[in-house]
Formats: C-alpha cells, sequence, structure tokens
C-alpha cells in the first residue's frame, strides 16, 4: 500500500547526549549512510551557544517514499544501538506546511 504526501516526510532519532567529539564524528558517518543529518543544534541548550545540551542530540531525515524512510529509520536505529548509542525516541511527521517550499500565508 503507497502512502502519500504533497510534500515529504521526516523523520527524527533522538539519542544520548554527544559531548566528545571523537563520539560525534562516528555518530555523524553512520547516519550519514543512512539519509540523516545530525541536527545543528546537537549540541546547544535553550538556543545559547556554547553550552552543551545535557537532554539529547538528535537527527533528521526527509523522503517522499515513505516505506523507504520507515526502512532507512529502522535500520539507522539498530546501527546506533549496534555501536552503543542509546536511543531515546524516533518518529516520523507528515509535512503539510513548509514556507520554505511555499509560504502559503505570505508570512516571510
Amino acid at each position: 500500500m503507497d502512502i502519500v504526501t504533497e510534500l515529504y516526510f521526516e523523520s527524527h532519532i533522538t539519542i544520548e547526549p554527544i559531548f566528545d567529539e571523537n563520539r560525534l564524528e562516528l555518530f555523524k558517518k553512520v547516519i550519514a549512510s543512512y539519509n540523516f543529518k545530525a541536527a545543528k543544534l546537537y549540541m546547544l541548550k535553550g538556543g545559547e551557544k556554547g553550552i552543551p545540551n545535557s537532554k539529547d542530540s538528535f537527527c533528521t531525515a526527509r523522503s517522499k517514499d515513505y516505506h523507504k524512510l520507515c526502512y532507512d529509520t529502522h535500520v539507522c536505529i539498530i546501527a546506533l544501538q549496534h555501536l552503543g548509542f542509546t536511543v531515546f525516541r524516533y518518529k516520523i511527521e507528515n509535512t503539510l506546511i513548509d514556507s520554505k517550499i511555499d509560504d502559503k500565508w505570505n508570512l516571510l
């Protein structure tokens, strides 16, 4: 069964916080294999530069293909767990509005 979206699906995987640069590089390398990217705020807390986030780190991926995104999310989590990362949460969202694609409300 096809699951369709007007824009795209987005997956998020939330893991333990990363403070070690070597571990961060390993994280980025692993998730890239599954089409994910580390969130740019992965080590910031409350939007303040230089203050480490003690709560979590996360990565995201996008696709118009729901089944491929589910598969990539699944195998990425297994790979991260295999390398000792603690995964706290994962979710897949259907994006309904994205002003970067179309500012439907003419706000930006």
